[in-house]
């Protein structure tokens, strides 16, 4: 009986550490870290100059977007960056959202920003979840027409990252869908890994948030390099 009790209290304390990514390997079945770096999307069709990103609040907040078509612009003139983004949005908030948009307006290319909440307890998004969700949101992107890319923005430090303790299976998953389905990777861990904490702590002062120069210096150069091959063809 005793045995049984502790069985019981064991599964009940490991599977919510294995759901939400603590324990075990991605769901995928791929390295708990992943490959990291930006990955080209497959090719595919014409691609018109509309970019829609659909995030969380690192999506939301800054003007680093604006920056992003600024730069792209120089090849593309009239590229349109807008934002479908919302503090604390995970994935069940923007498949609906990206759902509605997509039925009056169709985005040459969309960019799915996340991971990082979707990681959170208090979103209570399990990695299972998280995937399905992905899944659905890049079959119904690709079915009207976009190209699709999964982007890795900055991952969480302190209080912000220990309510995200499986985050790098969360940002594996990424990698690992990526691979999967054949979407393109905008991967800037580089970046943010290579800081020495007080580089970090100034540039991330909350520990999710970064500055608005972070943003232009470590995700700007990133995204554009990834996107102006698709964007600028010809």
């Amino acid at each position: 009986m005793r045995f049984a009790i502790l069985l019981f209290l064991t599964l009940g304390l490991c599977l919510p550490l294995w759901l939400y990514g603590v324990v075990g390997a991605p769901v995928t079945g791929g390295p708990a870290t992943g490959a990291q770096g930006n990955r080209a999307p497959e090719p595919g069709g014409a691609v018109g100059g509309h970019i829609l990103l659909l995030g969380t609040s690192l999506t939301a907040r800054g003007d680093w977007p604006e920056a992003v078509q600024a730069e792209l612009a120089l090849c593309a003139p009239g590229v349109r960056v807008e934002r479908l983004a919302r503090a604390g949005g995970a994935s069940g908030w923007a498949e609906g959202a990206l759902e509605e948009r997509l039925r009056t307006d169709t985005p040459g290319v969309v960019v799915i920003e996340l991971s990082i909440n979707d990681a959170s307890l208090w979103q209570g998004v399990p990695l299972v979840l998280s995937r399905a969700r992905h899944l659905r949101m890049i079959a119904a992107a690709r079915q009207a027409g976009a190209v699709v890319f999964l982007a890795l923005l900055n991952p969480a430090f302190g209080a912000n990252g220990w309510e995200r303790p499986g985050e790098a299976r969360y940002r594996a998953l990424y990698r690992d869908l990526a691979e999967e389905t054949g979407v393109g990777l905008i991967d800037t861990d580089p970046f943010w890994r290579s800081l020495g904490e007080e580089t970090q702590a100034e540039m991330i002062p909350d520990g999710l948030h970064p500055t608005g120069a972070a943003m232009r210096a470590g995700v700007v150069p990133v995204l554009v390099e990834v996107l102006r091959p698709v964007i600028c063809r010809g």
